[in-house]
């Protein structure tokens, strides 16, 4: 199990294997996340590094989860139940056997790669839960990030999980003007 780029989200029938384009792969958020921990945990005062090899995404990770491995495993085998359970409801189905065929092999052709793309989600997930612990722990009141999608796409997720924490947390993005670029500032009531 390890982190590695999958690509955007497939979809998969008797037609064909198509790709949703606007649900892309969480794999590239975890650098940009890793930034923002680097950011918020005082014993990082080094700069950050964005040529972080994958091994060592999972090995950053570790330092603040130490069972995130475990806690994938479990998660992985819940999904791989998932796709068994796409292939049964394929066979249970009212189309044609050349059909039902047809689309069990794309399922099954695309299983390593859909496996590869929950476990990349798994990891993000388990990142913005350890950022929002970090948060919370550090009493953060405020960061100023680089104005990019991936930064952007991060502090929403944040957001959200500050807002659906048992504790209803408030916060606010705005773009700023940073010495003459823009950037993102992140504040949280």
């Amino acid at each position: 199990m390890q982190i590695k780029y999958s690509g955007d989200k497939p979809i998969i029938s008797q037609h064909g294997i198509t790709f949703n384009t606007t649900k892309e792969d969480k794999y590239i958020y975890l650098k940009s996340a890793i930034h923002i921990l680097h950011i918020i945990d005082m014993k990082h005062n080094y700069e950050f590094d964005n040529n972080i090899p994958d091994d060592k995404i999972s090995k950053m990770i570790r330092e603040y989860q130490t069972d995130i491995e475990q806690d994938i495993e479990k998660e992985e085998l819940r999904y791989e139940r998932k796709l068994r359970d796409e292939i049964k409801n394929v066979k249970e189905s009212n189309l044609t056997e050349l059909d039902k065929n047809i689309w069990i092999k794309n399922l099954k052709l695309m299983q390593g790669y859909r496996i590869q793309r929950a476990i990349n989600k798994l990891y993000y997930e388990h990142v913005i839960a350890i950022i929002v612990n970090l948060i919370n722990k550090n009493q953060i009141t405020n960061m100023i990030l680089p104005f990019n999608k991936s930064y952007f796409h991060l502090v929403e997720s944040i957001k959200n999980a500050l807002d659906t924490n048992k504790n209803h947390i408030k916060s606010n993005i705005e773009i700023i003007n940073k010495n003459n670029e823009l950037a993102l500032k992140f504040t949280i009531n």
